[in-house]
């Protein structure tokens, strides 16, 4: 499905919410990696494949440059936003 501006559809709320479940369990490192920016990468991975769904879900855009600005990496923290802008 292409992105497209959120309706308030079940199936949009269901599919949200298994986005955010899915990024959820990125965070708590359930691999175990022992590398930080492996999981860093990854948790960064999973946002990005999410915002090819949820590209007009503010909060997904906020949510993941809060968690690079939360790891340190606010340099990508501000692209996030600026992207979320464009």
């Amino acid at each position: 499905a292409l992105a497209r501006p959120p309706l308030g559809t079940d199936k949009e709320e269901q599919q949200t919410k298994a986005w955010k479940t899915l990024i959820a369990w990125e965070k708590s490192n359930h691999m175990q990696l022992n590398n930080n920016n492996q999981l860093i990468a990854r948790v960064v991975f999973t946002y990005k494949q999410a915002l090819c769904f949820l590209r007009y879900y503010p909060e997904i855009w906020c949510d993941a440059a809060q968690y690079l600005h939360e790891q340190g990496q606010t340099s990508e923290a501000i692209a996030f936003y600026k992207a979320a802008i464009d």
